[in-house]
């Protein structure tokens, strides 16, 4: 990438030398995980389970207003990265190399909320949409996942949230569907993760989504997802 970036500065290519200079600097960054979704679609609620304590707040009202960068660090806390970017430092062995990024809902209705998440997502090397088990049919959400999976080229996965508030058939119906919905946009082999916060210490499905993280992770294998 640095010769790369030299190439292109040489030839006078100044966008497409900007672009690899961009690349080279974010190749080392952690495993980067975003979790989107509208707003109220339990994500805040799906990172604390994650991680097995409460880094984000949860209110009846949408609270998320801010993208939250969530990484590991010894002296827990929080800093402001910018206007609309706030770290948060969380002594986790499960942030050992990965960073989570905790994003306003996708249908906010605060202006500048889609376009701040969306500035994340060409660095994600795995982004976790998440959906209501009771409804996972969310066009904003979809037209989200379009620009992702086709523009951006991310990894994807899906968290069916809130699961303890489903009936058995509409989580047996939903499932379904949402994979029927992936397989329609090329995806052959979803990962779909059923996961509520109640009860998170016992529930496979957030003990599951560590799992896949952790593969992804392993043996430094999300670099190598950075160059490609």
């Amino acid at each position: 990438l640095g010769r790369l970036y030299e190439l292109l500065a040489g030839c006078g290519r100044p966008e497409a030398a900007a672009l690899a200079e961009e690349l080279l600097a974010h190749v080392t960054e952690p495993f980067l995980f975003v979790v989107v979704g509208e707003v109220k679609a339990g994500k805040s609620s799906l990172i604390n389970a994650l991680l097995g304590e409460r880094v984000t707040d949860v209110a009846p009202d949408p609270c998320t207003d801010r993208i939250r960068i969530i990484s590991r660090g010894e002296a827990a806390g929080e800093s402001e990265a910018g206007s609309l970017v706030t770290r948060v430092a969380v002594d986790n062995p499960l942030l050992d190399g990965l960073a989570i990024v905790d994003t306003p809902g996708v249908d906010s209705i605060i202006d500048r909320h889609q376009e701040i998440t969306e500035e994340f997502i060409p660095r994600a090397d795995l982004v976790l949409f998440a959906f209501s088990a009771i409804n996972p049919y969310s066009r904003s959400a979809w037209e989200f996942f379009d620009l992702v999976a086709d523009t951006w080229g991310r990894n994807v996965a899906f968290a069916l949230t809130m699961a303890d508030l489903a009936s058995p058939e509409q989580i047996e119906v939903n499932s379904t569907r949402l994979r029927e919905l992936a397989r329609a946009r090329g995806l052959d082999d979803p990962s779909i993760f059923l996961v509520s916060a109640v009860g998170a210490e016992t529930d496979g499905g957030v003990e599951a989504l560590r799992r896949h993280i952790r593969s992804m992770t392993a043996d430094g294998g999300h670099y190598t997802g950075k160059l490609d």
